[in-house]
């Protein structure tokens, strides 16, 4: 009742170059986590965790245009969680929303199949608030939590779509995939239906690759688990970053972790991107991922841009594909384009390929990098990656972070890294058929989310849906007494959509096409009482302010 008397502040979203850029903390713990802590839920070992009653607030002084908490759920080998604890931070997450700031109400979860783990994952929920509050402890456990054994990885899928019945639109996002501990990610497992963007930096460092020397895991290497391993087996995903933080300190780049003092680093933030004057809220965030119009900053809120000109002439946008690419294409041109006025906090721009491959980028002008590509180096991905000078960037304040005191060597090296999610070249990725029916939106099924629903689908004259995606409800020809019981005017006759092929990429309407990215989402995609000690304080006690971006 409270949050309908309340005026929202405006977010503080960075604009540059026809973009809205919004910065983000997809991985944040509160002392709801069996290793986290909170001053006010009794749980903190320190002595200077947050409070939960200031998760919210925390998180706009943080400058965070959008959050998500994900609590552990199952047995994470740190203590069982408080199921009570943890959902009545889910609730007072959910509730919110929009309040200065989009939340993502989540679970951190994992799963094993046949004894072997499959990784850490961020389970976030993407539905409206009012839908996501029927969601629970239970909902969202997805596997035994003594055991986190699932029969097989459709079990996984069979638990997304199940949930995303109910709540609306959820993603799986692995995290620290390519470190030796807690575990690594096992990617047989994956699909980019439910997991188009991989979490690539935190607190526990970079899971990008070995062969990339900046802040290494601290507790040591897995490639098999890196991003650039899933990237080389044809996984085409998106890069984010989070936190990871355990004791309720939501998007804090500035300043180490209190409870896992064992983690070298403060963690990464995920920058989502839209078109200027897009509305932003849970779904646009959703189609960010799934397009792959995201990245990852160490900390620095730099608004970033790549564009990729092929000498055939095809033009791309971060995240975008072309569906063939051959050496005959000719070389490509990689831009990379931020504020002019930030150019003397950047390094160096380079280029990255598979492992040990890279390209160093040429200043241009002021904020303008640009590298070439031989077409004959070309091997199915690019990835831009900036490298800031972090003394410059904070100034005199400074940033207490980590970063500045491990590199490959163990050194200081005083920097900051912003990594742009891939865009793939000689890689056919098909439109992704979310709801197994053997249409993508693409494809005309007009409601993915619906196995019900998409074209030759048997019309329900019954319902006001329109179930074959012909535009037409009540004057479908089959629904109108034409005398003939068979006849079906309108039907898609195609039903030839290789359904097989279709389950496990990524949703990006411009990715087969090599257009340039227009950066629009799909059209139609689709305290506590002192009683119990669990807190699910009044929202009208946020203090919803922001402090001033640089």
């Amino acid at each position: 009742m409270f949050l309908a008397t309340l005026t929202f502040p405006a977010f503080a979203e960075e604009t540059f170059d026809g973009k809205a850029f919004y910065f983000g903390d997809i991985h944040s713990h509160t002392g709801a986590s069996g290793d986290g802590g909170a001053s006010d839920l009794g749980t903190c070992s320190s002595g200077a965790c947050g409070a939960v009653a200031d998760y919210i607030d925390t998180a706009l002084e943080n400058q965070l245009d959008f959050l998500g908490t994900v609590d552990h759920i199952n047995n994470s080998g740190a203590g069982a969680p408080d199921a009570a604890a943890f959902d009545s931070v889910f609730q007072m997450v959910n509730a919110a929303d929009q309040a200065g700031i989009v939340t993502l109400p989540g679970a951190e979860i994992f799963f094993e199949v046949g004894g072997a783990q499959l990784g850490h994952k961020s389970l976030l929920l993407f539905g409206d608030s009012s839908t996501v509050a029927a969601a629970g402890y239970n909902d969202l456990l997805g596997s035994d939590p003594a055991s986190n054994e699932v029969a097989d990885c459709a079990a996984i899928t069979a638990f997304m779509d199940g949930l995303q019945a109910r709540f609306g639109p959820a993603l799986l996002i692995p995290h620290h995939p390519g470190v030796k501990k807690p575990m690594p990610t096992d990617w047989a497992c994956h699909d980019l239906g439910w997991g188009p963007a991989v979490e690539a930096w935190s607190e526990h460092g970079s899971s990008m690759d070995s062969s990339w020397s900046w802040d290494p895991p601290w507790s040591g290497w897995t490639d098999s688990g890196s991003v650039i391993s899933a990237l080389e087996s044809g996984l085409a995903l998106g890069v984010a970053g989070g936190t990871d933080n355990h004791d309720t300190h939501p998007g804090q780049v500035c300043g180490m972790d209190t409870i896992r003092t064992e983690h070298w680093y403060s963690g990464a933030l995920t920058v989502v991107v839209l078109d200027e004057g897009a509305s932003f809220d849970r779904n646009a965030i959703y189609e960010a991922f799934v397009n792959r119009k995201t990245y990852l900053t160490t900390g620095p809120q730099l608004p970033v841009r790549a564009q990729y000109d092929v000498a055939s002439g095809a033009q791309l946008f971060m995240g975008d594909a072309l569906d063939t690419y051959t050496a005959a294409d000719g070389d490509v041109v990689v831009t990379v384009t931020f504020p002019a006025e930030r150019d003397t906090e950047v390094i160096e721009v380079m280029v990255h390929g598979p492992a040990d491959a890279f390209w160093e980028a040429t200043r241009v002008a002021a904020g303008e990098y640009a590298a070439t590509v031989p077409a004959a180096e070309i091997n199915g991905f690019l990835i831009p990656h900036l490298v800031l000078d972090g003394s410059r960037w904070w100034g005199e304040a400074g940033c207490d972070d980590g970063y500045e005191n491990y590199d490959a060597g163990g050194a200081e090296d005083g920097l900051e890294h912003l990594v742009l999610s891939p865009s793939f070249f000689g890689t056919i990725v098909p439109p992704a058929d979310k709801d197994g029916d053997g249409y993508s939106q693409e494809e005309g099924d007009c409601n993915d989310e619906n196995p019900a629903v998409h074209p030759g689908a048997a019309e329900d004259c019954e319902s006001p849906k329109d179930e074959d995606c012909d535009g037409l409800v009540e004057t479908d020809p089959d629904c109108l007494d034409t005398g003939d019981a068979d006849a079906d005017t309108d039907v898609d006759a195609d039903t030839d959509s290789d359904a097989d092929t279709d389950t496990d990429t990524d949703a990006d309407a411009d990715a087969d096409t090599g257009t340039a990215d227009t950066g629009e989402p799909p059209a139609d995609d689709c305290g506590c009482d002192e009683g119990s000690g669990l807190l699910l304080p009044a929202l009208g006690l946020l203090a919803l302010r922001r402090r001033a971006r640089r």
